[in-house]
């Protein structure tokens, strides 16, 4: 199990997936360039990408946008 002991600067991003907007991601860069993704698919996908950073991240926050 993965504990939420990481720092950072940045916070996860948590948006719809380009390839199908029903999808949602989640995406956290750490200080030295690593990335985490986490896709959700299925029912209530919104719903449960929201959640999921509150368990393993510091901050996070919902994005629009397009991950860079």
């Amino acid at each position: 199990m993965r504990r939420a002991t990481r720092t950072t600067t940045e916070p996860a991003l948590v948006f719809p997936d380009e390839g199908d907007p029903e999808d949602w991601r989640v995406e956290w860069f750490d200080e030295d360039g690593g990335c985490e993704v986490t896709v959700f698919y299925g029912p209530r996908t919104k719903e449960r990408a929201l959640a999921f950073p509150r368990n393993f991240y510091p901050a996070f926050r919902e994005w629009e946008g397009r991950a860079a």
